[in-house]
C-alpha cells in the first residue's frame, strides 16, 4: 500500500465497546492540565451509545478513543478510572436491551431447542428480537 492509498474502515461488531476521552473546554487557567469527559459506550445498530460517563482532569494531548476498560492509556490514573467506569458500564449493561439481545442470539446460533415456548425455533423469539434491535437504534 503507497502512502497516498487510504486504510480501510476499522469494522466494528454490535455490542463491542470502548472507552473514549474527549477534551473539555474550561476557560479557567490549568497549567500542563486538561479537563477531559471519559466516556464508556457501546457499538447498537447506528453508531455508539453512550452507557457511563465521567470527568477528571489529567495531562495535556490525551485525548482520544481506547480499548474498554482503557487499554494503551499511559497514564495510570485514566487508565485505573477507565477500568472503574467499564466495571459500572457492565452493571448497567446487564440491565440493557442489548443484554437481552445477546442472550437470544446466543439461543440461536446453536440451534438447540425442541419447539418449547422461548426455544430457538420459537417464532416469539424472533419477534423479541426485532423489538429489541428497533429500540437499540440511536
Amino acid at each position: 500500500m503507497t502512502q497516498t492509498q487510504a486504510k480501510a474502515p476499522i469494522r466494528v461488531k454490535l455490542g463491542e465497546r470502548r472507552t473514549v476521552l474527549t477534551e473539555v473546554p474550561d476557560s479557567r487557567p490549568i497549567v500542563d492540565e486538561s479537563i477531559y469527559e471519559m466516556t464508556h459506550e457501546l457499538c447498537v445498530p447506528g453508531g455508539w451509545e453512550s452507557i457511563a460517563t465521567t470527568k477528571t482532569c489529567a495531562p495535556r494531548n490525551l485525548a482520544g478513543v481506547y480499548g474498554p476498560s482503557g487499554q494503551m492509556l499511559e497514564h495510570t490514573t485514566l487508565r485505573r478510572l477507565a477500568g472503574n467506569l467499564f466495571d459500572l458500564a457492565t452493571k448497567r449493561l446487564n440491565k440493557h436491551p442489548y443484554g437481552r439481545l445477546s442472550e437470544l442470539v446466543s439461543k440461536m446460533q446453536p440451534q438447540e431447542g425442541t419447539g418449547e415456548v422461548g426455544g430457538w425455533d420459537d417464532p416469539g423469539v424472533c419477534v423479541e428480537m426485532a423489538d429489541l434491535l428497533s429500540n437499540l437504534v440511536v
